[in-house]
């Protein structure tokens, strides 16, 4: 879609049609669901495929601060905000689970009413997790607040009410079970939360003691990482990156990827990988760099490189029903599904 035509669309639901209501917010943005708008956009998947829980998919045009949700039953445009603070934001979509993340706070979108909801503050150096409905916050220290999307409002980021505690550095994501798995780096334990009766039940569960070590040493070795929202939410190339394949937890540090029993070296696949985002048990697993989509298989073993058409730099790949998916910021053949 050209910039042109986009920004008649999201124009058309900001208020040209007497159909759609939309309201006004300071501060207030979302980006693309990167999974569902990366199935959408592909002339091979119809909208009705995408598992979308009637919660449509959120685009954004950060350049004019406004957002708009895509309906998948009527198949167009069909309401959204305007942000009126600022162009910094990000948004976390899971079905039905959506959430804006903005420098100095997460809201709950509630898609149904196209409005906001509840609000928490956060420092702005958080990673923030979301997927099968439930939610993970990691503080640059090692925090952890882990719990169920639906009671993400009532989250108070102080330590004593910290799920975890464990050392600087420490990765936390949802799965898209819902579970929430965790690494220490400075001790190389997993930890476990299985959902169980809308609950978390954390435990220890192994260990990745190299990928704990690779994470310190990544992070000294990078003073200077990116931040922002984009850091924030992930899908972007920066020291340490985390997510879930399945219930596995794949850790890159530098150009290292670490699973449950293995380790990969992905530099041969360029500069700037970038992770996958969590999604459902692939056999392999998805690194995009500037000049190649990575495959890893899921157990460990030898990088499979898959060129793109052109060069660019990489967005995070996606798995979704089987098909892997990658993008690349480039003019022409900047899209690529197998």
């Amino acid at each position: 879609m050209t910039t042109t035509r986009r920004a008649r669309q999201l124009d058309k639901a900001a208020g040209l049609s007497p159909r759609r209501r939309w309201a006004t917010y300071s501060a207030v943005g979302l980006v693309p669901a990167v999974l569902a708008t990366l199935a959408l956009v592909n002339p091979g998947v119809t909208v009705e495929q995408v598992e979308l829980n009637d919660g449509g998919v959120w685009l954004t045009y950060r350049n004019q601060q406004k957002l708009a949700r895509y309906s998948s039953q009527v198949k167009e445009l069909d309401g959204g905000l305007v942000a009126q603070g600022g162009n910094v934001f990000e948004v976390l979509q899971s079905g039905r689970d959506v959430v804006l993340v903005e420098p100095g706070a997460l809201t709950l979108v509630d898609p149904a009413a196209v409005a906001l909801t509840s609000a928490i503050e956060v420092v702005g150096t958080e990673r923030v997790s979301v997927a099968g409905g439930s939610y993970a916050v990691t503080s640059a220290d090692g925090h952890v607040w882990a719990g169920r999307t639906t009671d993400l409002g009532a989250l108070s980021l102080e330590p004593e009410s910290a799920t975890l505690t464990l050392g600087a550095g420490a990765v936390a994501v949802a799965t898209d079970a819902g579970d929430v798995v965790a690494l220490d780096p400075a001790t190389g334990t997993v930890h476990r939360g299985d959902l169980q009766d809308e609950a978390l039940t954390f435990a220890e569960d192994g260990t990745m003691k190299d990928a704990g070590e690779a994470v310190t040493a990544a992070l000294a070795a990078a003073p200077n990482p990116p931040g922002g929202v984009d850091a924030m939410v992930g899908g972007i190339a920066q020291p340490v990156q985390a997510a879930a394949v399945g219930d596995q937890l794949v850790v890159l540090a530098g150009t290292t990827l670490f699973g449950d029993g293995w380790s990969s070296d992905v530099s041969g696949a360029g500069a700037d990988p970038v992770l996958q985002l969590t999604g459902p048990a692939h056999d392999a697993v998805l690194v995009a760099t500037g000049t190649n989509l990575a495959r890893i298989p899921s157990s460990g073993g030898d990088v499979e490189l898959v060129a793109p058409g052109a060069t660019g730099a990489a967005a995070a790949p996606v798995v979704a029903r089987g098909c892997e998916y990658g993008a690349w910021s480039t003019p022409t053949a900047s899209y690529l599904r197998r």
